[in-house]
């Protein structure tokens, strides 16, 4: 069967018929799969937003080290704004892309956050026995000095997979080489907060001028080329996050940054790969339209309410991951520094 195309050779979904059974009739409640996925979809999202905003309340109600907790807060917005996001997608399916695109867009800020809170760590006197809480730096020159320490004795011995061969080091491998290797992973990182917010832009204004086509992988449109450039831009950065960390290893280890990195990027990579996967069971067939419902929306609807439960999961998950207790460990007395 032919399938109908704009002018520009973009597919165009199926026109279904709605569905003409109303959700409330004649004083009955007709439950259907649509109804009872997005009522499910906001029950996973309230959790998930309390959650957060409650960890976020917290921190700022213990603001004790406020270098370090002004990136977690921002981190914590995942959360709500992905679960919002994806709530929205599915009730307002149509416009899904748009949601999904500006949902997406603030993962650059989260990575950003998450690199700068790596750094923040590491300029920062780290907890002992004796004093589990030591007070934050309370000047930018204190915190300068502090970072020029930790990188003054860096030698990278060997660069991650799969770039393990690379003998190239920042500044020849000599004097001054954290401080090198500590500018060349912020322009990493950088270079994905600047191509994220452009990409987002651009696919946007395409999709409304039927040059973006979301449905095809068409070298003609746009879909494919900016799918390939943030692909690889945000390869680039979660590359230069987990370099950094592996690179501070010891001195990182008692904030616990891989359970944080984990819990961050585990929202972005099940969110990726299910959309990947669930497009590539529409392509080969294995999601067919529906007699109300087109394959393209089921995979949008299926995809928002994985992304809402995921959501529910990663709120709850945070609390452990970013908690607000600085040394959950130590004696209540010693958490939180007297004012």
């Amino acid at each position: 069967m032919s399938q109908n195309l704009t002018s520009a050779g973009c597919p165009i979904p199926l026109s279904l018929p709605l569905d003409p059974v109303p959700l409330f009739s004649a004083g009955n409640i007709n439950f259907k799969a649509h109804d009872v996925g997005w009522m499910v979809a906001g029950v996973f999202s309230i959790v998930g937003i309390t959650a957060s905003f409650w960890l976020v309340n917290k921190h700022l109600s213990f603001f004790y080290s406020p270098a370090q907790q002004r990136h977690i807060v921002r981190i914590l917005f995942m959360v709500p704004i992905y679960a919002v996001a994806s709530f929205f997608s599915y009730f307002y399916y149509e416009d899904a892309l748009y949601f999904q695109l500006c949902r997406d867009c603030y993962e650059a800020l989260v990575i950003a956050s998450f690199f700068n809170l790596l750094v923040s760590y590491l300029s920062s006197p780290g907890p002992t026995d004796d004093v589990p809480i030591p007070p934050p730096y309370k000047t930018r020159e204190e915190r300068n000095a502090a970072l020029n320490d930790t990188l003054r004795d860096l030698h990278i011995e060997h660069w991650m997979f799969p770039f393990g061969w690379v003998k190239w080091r920042a500044a020849g491998g000599g004097k001054g080489e954290g401080r090198a290797f500590l500018w060349y992973m912020r322009i990493g990182i950088g270079q994905y907060v600047i191509i994220r917010p452009l990409s987002t832009l651009i696919s946007v204004i395409s999709q409304a001028m039927g040059d973006y086509c979301l449905s095809s992988w068409s070298p003609k449109f746009l879909h494919v080329y900016m799918s390939v450039l943030v692909s690889i831009s945000v390869s680039i950065a979660m590359y230069c996050v987990l370099q950094l960390y592996m690179s501070f290893k010891k001195e990182l280890r008692p904030y616990q940054p891989m359970l944080k990195f984990l819990a961050v990027k585990s929202v972005v990579f099940l969110t990726f790969w299910q959309e990947s996967a669930l497009g590539l069971l529409r392509t080969v067939g294995v999601i067919k339209d529906h007699e109300y419902w087109s394959a393209e929306e089921i995979v949008i609807g299926f995809s928002a309410l994985l992304s809402c439960f995921e959501m529910m999961v990663f709120g709850l998950v945070h609390i452990k991951a970013f908690t607000y207790l600085p040394c959950p460990s130590s004696p209540p007395s010693l958490r939180f520094p007297h004012h």
